[in-house]
């Protein structure tokens, strides 16, 4: 069911008509909001609309589309098993029980809709919606840049791991460029076998 937030809704897609309705304007979003700072990353729109096929086909992921009331995309947020992103996974082996985590792979609002609420309703529905049984961590990664969004998801309880990666990406400018991006954790289960694990990643971290 969508939830009413103020002025916009949530919706999550869950359906092949879901990905079909949301696939253009997720494209066109995921395209002005990257291409803003810090990221400055250009993707044409068929590369975009791929990433939204590639991350709705993968499973247990949520993906949440905020809209306005007449049905304007304002953001999007997407979440999956950590163990699907294979190029990330084996950086938190070991700091994370990967099979246990969630990663937030994309979190975006339009410029116009900053400052209202969006990005943290998205955050925080995509976390309401795992399930506490099968996992007990959600990571995500931020520019080295100091922007809004790292100081969102640490209100949120969001804790810097001390790991980061370099993420290559053709530019606004044309030029293929890599920045690097930190990895943020949370602790969502306190199952006790997960609160030992989550003691024990948080160690690493101080």
């Amino acid at each position: 069911m969508p939830e009413d937030a103020n002025s916009f809704t949530v919706t999550r897609i869950l359906t092949a008509e879901d990905i079909a309705q949301w696939e253009q304007k997720f494209a066109q979003a995921y395209q002005t909001v990257f291409r803003g700072e810090p990221y400055r990353e250009s993707f044409t729109t068929e590369k975009a609309a791929g990433v939204f096929r590639m991350l709705t086909a993968l499973n247990d992921h949520i993906t949440l589309i905020a809209s306005d009331p007449s049905g304007n995309i304002l953001g999007f947020g997407v979440a999956v098993p950590l163990s699907t992103m294979k190029t990330i996974a084996p950086r938190l082996d070991g700091l994370v029980p990967v099979r246990q985590t969630y990663y937030l792979a994309e979190l975006g609002v339009l410029p116009e809709a900053r400052g209202a609420g969006v990005g943290r309703a998205l955050v925080r529905h995509r976390i309401r919606l795992m399930d506490r049984e099968r996992f007990s961590h959600v990571v995500l990664r931020v520019s080295d840049t100091e922007s809004s969004s790292a100081a969102m998801y640490k209100a949120l309880d969001f804790e810097d791991m001390g790991v980061s990666m370099d993420v290559t990406r053709t530019r606004t400018d044309g030029h293929i460029r890599a920045d690097q991006r930190h990895f943020l954790c949370r602790v969502i289960s306190q199952r006790s076998e997960e609160r030992r694990v989550g003691k024990e990643c948080r160690s690493r971290w101080s």
